[in-house]
């Protein structure tokens, strides 16, 4: 009874409408839409001239629609960037601004309608030219689970088997529920009034909500709290074949209007029964202020058996941090839920209390199977909500950006590829920057300290524009060792003058351990680098302190033990910088 009931409710009532179109592509018909096949073989194009590219779905007797999903005409992708929904009923042509499609990056999108008396439903693509979509699937009912759970209702089930997601193989920590799981907060917009928050739970949780209010000493701040509705992104780890067949909802809210450093406690729920814990930050100072933030090299292997470790000393050892760089490679294998759920338990409500800034690492872009591709990790979209910058191609959405805190400028490089794309970026960003301080940061060392490894673009093509326009400080990963050098101001004549270029670090946090190679490292010296420090077989993680003229570095060991600083004092008139000991 249960199967049938299951399978009664996840009707797909697509497949039974009639679908029209503006326009259609040599064979890739209208029709195919609603033919219950998720493939790019079998897909509607619009033609390539038509402006406004929309789709619609005919029904024979008015229906009562839950909810629609949205399949882009790519396995990832984000053709359906910008789009439209509107229903006709007997009160004639409905829409709704909730139904209202804007920056989507997601390659399936669904929209909840509630609505009944349905007989027809449109879709209009704000962007012209080929609209591609895979297909749109139908539901009564809003928390259906979806055209891939019908296929496994459908198959043939032991008796007294349990028709829920398989998990008998999950951990209880991978298993998503209505309670809210995965917690991340990260910037988008300007980090003294704006944060973004991400959340993951079940497909039980239809329309979820955050809320926030400033904090108080006691817990009556909870009366003022204002609570704003998700945008909820369903998200198929079927995708790959090393997941469990699932489908999770991933749910984000972007916090704006907030006052400049102000400290905010907010959660996440359903709104109803199912909620977070109440989580606290503080927005940045409008001006140029103490900061204080954390660096982590690679995590990456056995995550969350030695890689926790480090992440709470570092916690222990600097609470207040404003936020957190993860310099890529936070997991192995990029597509495996299992993974993140290592790194996601291995740093518990920090990820929820830190703001993050993520980069891209090559263990974060891999093919999602035999004969593909790599491809960013399917999780790493629906799970960080990060800054698009438009002027950038579409593959470097939400891994190239950058963040302004308290005057001093993070920018965000993917040394994956599309590498060329980047360095005009890279330009625009330092050329028009007044920020006191310049970090960047990419996954890729630009020196690197392990034998056999060499980011040459890094140094051909960004090393000059970081010695142009005075970056203070690059941190990298990748290379599972560590090393601190730096490269001297030159004159005309390359002497050195005694100046401060740019500080180099790289560093790793997790387990996997390369050898330094000194003889790697002499071999950068005609480009002008020193080596100022290296470390072998140690785990670290960095502090880096922000104050008046002096940014100071400090890797501690896993341990918490200090192992190397270097203090950086700079003239803000001329821009002159000197690299010194603690004591002078």
């Amino acid at each position: 009874m249960l199967s049938s009931m299951l399978i009664a409710n996840d009707v797909n009532l697509a497949e039974k409408a009639v679908v029209t179109a503006s326009s259609h592509q040599d064979s890739y018909l209208s029709e195919k839409v609603n033919d219950g096949e998720v493939s790019d073989s079998s897909r509607w194009l619009a033609a390539e001239k038509d402006q406004a590219p929309w789709v619609e779905l005919n029904f024979s007797s008015p229906q009562t629609i839950g909810r629609i999903d949205v399949f882009s005409g790519w396995k990832a992708g984000n053709s359906l960037k910008d789009f439209d929904v509107s229903v006709e009923t007997d009160a004639g042509w409905l829409r709704d601004a909730s139904w209202n499609v804007r920056g989507n990056i997601s390659s399936a999108k669904r929209v909840l309608i509630d609505r009944s008396g349905v007989t027809k439903i449109r879709l209009e693509l704000l962007k012209p030219g080929l609209a591609r979509i895979r297909e749109i699937a139908v539901y009564a009912s809003s928390d259906a689970p979806g055209l891939k759970d019908i296929q496994t209702h459908k198959k043939a089930a032991p008796a007294g088997a349990s028709h829920a997601h398989h998990h008998h193989h999950l951990h209880h920590w991978e298993i998503p529920s209505k309670d809210p799981d995965r917690i991340i907060l990260t910037f988008h917009g300007d980090p003294a009034t704006s944060r973004a928050v991400t959340w993951r739970t079940d497909t039980g949780v239809m329309q979820a909500v955050a809320q926030i209010a400033e904090a108080t000493e006691n817990s009556r701040f909870t009366d003022h709290a204002v609570t704003q509705k998700a945008v909820t992104e369903p998200f198929d780890l079927g995708q790959y074949k090393g997941n469990s067949s699932l489908v999770v909802h991933y749910h984000s809210v972007i916090f704006d209007g907030l006052k400049p450093d102000t400290l905010y406690a907010y959660r996440v729920g359903d709104g109803d029964a199912f909620w977070s814990e109440w989580i606290q930050f503080r927005t940045a100072k409008r001006n140029y202020a103490p900061t204080q933030f954390v660096y982590f090299g690679d995590a990456q292997n056995d995550v969350l058996s030695h890689w926790s470790r480090v992440i709470r000393m570092a916690y222990q050892t600097a609470p207040d941090a404003s936020f957190v760089i993860h310099a890529g490679d936070l997991i192995n294998l990029a597509h495996r839920d299992h993974e993140w759920a290592q790194w996601y338990k291995a740093g518990g409500f920090i990820h929820s209390q830190w703001t993050a800034i993520p980069v891209l690492g090559n263990h974060e872009f891999m093919p999602i199977g035999s004969n593909q591709p790599a491809s960013t990790s399917i999780q790493w979209r629906p799970q960080f909500t990060i800054p698009v910058e438009d002027e950038l191609p579409e593959r470097l959405h939400e891994t190239v950006y950058t963040v302004d805190y308290q005057d001093v400028r993070i920018i965000v490089l993917n040394s994956n590829y599309c590498l060329n794309e980047q360095t005009s970026y890279l330009e625009e960003q330092l050329r028009n920057c007044t920020a006191k301080w310049k970090i960047v940061t990419c996954h890729h060392s630009v020196f690197s300290p392990a034998r056999k490894r060499n980011f040459q673009f890094g140094r051909d093509e960004w090393k000059p524009l970081f010695d142009k326009y005075g970056v203070d400080l690059v941190l990298n990963g990748h290379d599972h060792t560590y090393a601190r050098g730096h490269v001297p101001v030159r004159s005309a004549a390359e002497s050195d003058v005694g100046n401060l270029g740019t500080v180099y670090v790289t560093s790793v946090s997790g387990p996997k351990q390369y050898r330094f190679s000194r003889e790697q490292m002499e071999s950068y010296a005609d480009e002008g680098y020193q080596l100022d420090q290296p470390a072998n077989l140690k785990q670290f993680f960095q502090v880096i302190n922000i104050e008046n003229d002096t940014l100071t570095y400090v890797a501690y060991t896993v341990l918490g033990d200090e192992y190397d600083r270097a203090v950086i004092s700079k003239d803000f008139g001329t821009g002159t910088k000197k690299l010194r000991k603690e004591s002078e």
